[in-house]
C-alpha cells in the first residue's frame, strides 16, 4: 500500500512536470514562413494550416486529467495519439506519410511505456529516473517528428503551388493561341501596303536575277509594237524568264487577282449585289481564270528556256527550277482554298 501511495505521489509530480515541459515548448520554433510573393498564394495557404495544426498540437491538455494509476504512462500515450489523430484529421493533415510517422512515434512510445510499467510492477526503486528519461526521450523523439513532418507538408506545398502555376501557364497558352487563331482572319483591305512592298521586292529581286544586257544570249526576235505578236512572244515563253516571273507573273498577276480578295472577304457585297453586278463577276473570275493559266504557261516555258540557256552555258539552272516549283505550290494552295 505504501508502494503505490508513494509511487502515486511521484507519477502526479511526473505528470505535472510533463505538462509544464510540453506547454513551455514555444510551438512557433516549427511553424514555416510565408512568402511574400504574390504568385505563392497557394503556397501561403498551405503554410498557415500546418502552423495552425501545430499550435492545436501544444495547446491541448485534455489528457492532463487522466487517473493516476500505475499503467499511466501507456493511457497517456495512448491518449495523446488518439488526440493527435483527431486534430490531423480535423485540420486536414492526414496526407500518408503523416499519418505512418504519428503511427510509427506512437508505437515506439507506447512499447518503452510498457516495458518501464511491467517492471514498476515488481520494483520502483529506480522510478524517477526511468520516468524521466522515459519523457526526455519523449522530447526528443516529438521534436524530429514535428520537424520531418513540417518538411513534407512544406514540399507538398510547393508541389500544389508548382501545379497551380503549370495550369495557369497552360491556361494562358491556350488563350493566346486562340487570340492568335482568331487574327488570322485578316481583313485584306488593311494590309494594301503589303502589295506594294511585295512589288517592289520583286521588281528588286527581277533586277538581281534579270542576266545584264551584256551578259545575254542575242535573241533573234524582232521587236514590234504589235501587242499580239508580244502576247503570242510570251506565251511561247520567249520572253526573259526573270521578266515573265517577276513582272508578268507576280505583279501583274496579283494586280488581276487583287479585286477578287475584296470580294471574297466582303459578305455584304453578295447580299447588296445587283444583277449586273454579279454577272460582271462571273466574267471577271473567267478572266482571272484565263489569264492565270495564261501567265503561268507562258512563265513556265521561259523557264524552260532559261534551263536550256543555263545548261548550254554550263551554269546553274537553280533558278528556273525554284520558280517552277514556287508555280506548282502556288497551284496546290489555290485548290485547296477552293475545297475549303
Amino acid at each position: 500500500m505504501k508502494k503505490i501511495t508513494i509511487l502515486s505521489i511521484l507519477l502526479i509530480f511526473l505528470s505535472n512536470l510533463l505538462f509544464a515541459d510540453s506547454h513551455d515548448i514555444d510551438p512557433t520554433r516549427f511553424h514555416l514562413e510565408k512568402k511574400n510573393d504574390d504568385q505563392f498564394g497557394l503556397y501561403n495557404i498551405y503554410v498557415e494550416d500546418w502552423n495552425n495544426h501545430v499550435t492545436d498540437l501544444y495547446s491541448d491538455s485534455s489528457c492532463q486529467g487522466l487517473p493516476v494509476t500505475l499503467n499511466w504512462l501507456t493511457d497517456y500515450t495512448n491518449c495523446s495519439y488518439r488526440n493527435t489523430k483527431t486534430l490531423t484529421q480535423r485540420n486536414k493533415m492526414n496526407i500518408e506519410e503523416i499519418i505512418e510517422a504519428e503511427h510509427e512515434v506512437y508505437v515506439d512510445l507506447f512499447e518503452r511505456a510498457k516495458v518501464i510499467e511491467r517492471k514498476w510492477t515488481y520494483d520502483t526503486s529506480n522510478f524517477e529516473n526511468e520516468a524521466t528519461e522515459f519523457f526526455k526521450y519523449w522530447g526528443q523523439v516529438y521534436i524530429k517528428k514535428n520537424n520531418y513532418v513540417r518538411d513534407l507538408w512544406k514540399q507538398k506545398a510547393i508541389e500544389a503551388q508548382n501545379d497551380f502555376n503549370r495550369s495557369n501557364v497552360k491556361k494562358k497558352k491556350n488563350y493566346i493561341t486562340k487570340k492568335v487563331s482568331s487574327n488570322k482572319e485578316l481583313n485584306y483591305k488593311d494590309y494594301w501596303w503589303v502589295l506594294i512592298i511585295l512589288s517592289l521586292g520583286a521588281f528588286y529581286l527581277f533586277s538581281v536575277t534579270t542576266p545584264k544586257p551584256e551578259l545575254k544570249q542575242k535573241r533573234k526576235i524582232k521587236k514590234s509594237d504589235n501587242i499580239n505578236k508580244n502576247f503570242k512572244l510570251f506565251w511561247e515563253g520567249k520572253i526573259s524568264y526573270g521578266y515573265s516571273y517577276w513582272v508578268n507573273l507576280t505583279i501583274i498577276g496579283t494586280i488581276i487577282s487583287l479585286p477578287a480578295l475584296f470580294i471574297s472577304e466582303s459578305d455584304k457585297f453578295w447580299e447588296q449585289a445587283s444583277t449586273f453586278i454579279i454577272l460582271a463577276t462571273i466574267i471577271y473570275a473567267l478572266f482571272i481564270i484565263i489569264s492565270q493559266i495564261y501567265l503561268i504557261v507562258g512563265t513556265w516555258r521561259s523557264a524552260e528556256f532559261y534551263k536550256e540557256k543555263k545548261r548550254k552555258l554550263k551554269q546553274s539552272p537553280i533558278w528556273g527550277y525554284l520558280g517552277q516549283a514556287s508555280i506548282i505550290i502556288s497551284l496546290i494552295k489555290k485548290f485547296s482554298d477552293i475545297l475549303k
